[in-house]
C-alpha cells in the first residue's frame, strides 16, 4: 500500500517557560540605592596622561628583533637594497 502525496512535515508545538523558570526572570530583591559622596570626598585632581599607553600598539613578539632581524636606521636602505627577482 503506497502513500499518496509527499512527505509529512513534523512541527514541534510552541513551548512556554514553566512557573519555576518564570520566577527566576524577575528579581525578588529591590535594587540597591547608589551612595552619594560629599564633594570633599571626591577630590578633583587632574590626572596626568601616562608615559606609556596601557596597551602597547605592538606586541613584543611582533617586532623585527623578535623575528631575528636587526633594526635598521630607516627603511630607505632596505627599499634600495631589496629588488624584485626580474630586475637582477
Amino acid at each position: 500500500m503506497a502513500r499518496r502525496g509527499g512527505h509529512r512535515r513534523v512541527v514541534a508545538p510552541p513551548t512556554r517557560l514553566g512557573a519555576s523558570e518564570e520566577g527566576a526572570l524577575v528579581p525578588t530583591e529591590p535594587a540597591p540605592r547608589p551612595t552619594t559622596h560629599a564633594p570633599d570626598e571626591q577630590a578633583a585632581v587632574p590626572r596626568r596622561p601616562a608615559a606609556e599607553p596601557v596597551l602597547p600598539s605592538r606586541s613584543a613578539e611582533d617586532t623585527d628583533a623578535a623575528w631575528g632581524e636587526l633594526p635598521e636606521r630607516s627603511d630607505d636602505a632596505r627599499y634600495l637594497r631589496d629588488k624584485p627577482p626580474h630586475w637582477q
